[in-house]
């Protein structure tokens, strides 16, 4: 996995941490050492809420519907990580487990929806079609929409790399619409 070079700079001044599953590129050793461990940490379900509690964190919330966080109305959304056929391989499913997205909504500034790692799903399509979201963060390789692709060459289950994903947002004519950020890059959603 990639080693993230801005980690403990980039924590500061965090309010809280939203933790959309517990896979090890989404919630390890580094996160759980780094972080303090009185900040709020939201989840998708008590399982996860469990596991980060035994690593010491008090203020582990389960995110049931939306919550109001400083100012910031947090919905969870429903996802999965694979599909249906995959999920009916019993092994298969427990290794998938279960995931969220999440939408951000705060008064005076756009929607943002981070969809996590979920296939395309009728629960993405409910999310896109209730809070009509200005920015889509998708851990995927397949933009079609407006949106900030993330996830690329970071761990070492994608299989889409910046390279790729760059060459078929020019393919598709949607370069104006998609940002692919670098390793670190700091994008600032107005």
């Amino acid at each position: 996995m990639l080693k993230l070079h801005l980690w403990n700079q980039s924590i500061y001044g965090v309010d809280a941490v939203i933790v959309t599953h517990t896979h090890e590129d989404h919630w390890g050793e580094t996160a759980a050492r780094s972080i303090p461990k009185n900040l709020p940490v939201y989840v998708q379900h008590q399982a996860d809420a469990a596991k980060i509690r035994s690593q010491g964190f008090t203020d582990v919330r389960v995110l049931n519907g939306s919550t109001v966080f400083n100012g910031v109305t947090i919905s969870k959304t429903g996802g999965v990580h694979g599909t249906e056929a995959m999920y009916a391989n019993p092994q298969l499913a427990e290794i998938l487990g279960d995931a969220m997205g999440v939408v951000f909504q705060s008064s005076g500034h756009k929607t943002a929806y981070i969809m996590g790692d979920t296939v395309w799903t009728a629960d993405v399509n409910k999310a896109l079609n209730r809070y009509k979201p200005d920015y889509l963060i998708m851990n995927t390789g397949y933009a079609l929409i407006s949106g900030i692709t993330v996830h690329m060459d970071t761990v070492n289950h994608t299989a889409v790399s910046r390279t790729d994903m760059r060459k078929f947002i020019r393919g598709q004519g949607i370069e104006s619409r998609v940002n692919v950020p670098e390793d670190g890059e700091i994008l600032k959603l107005d």
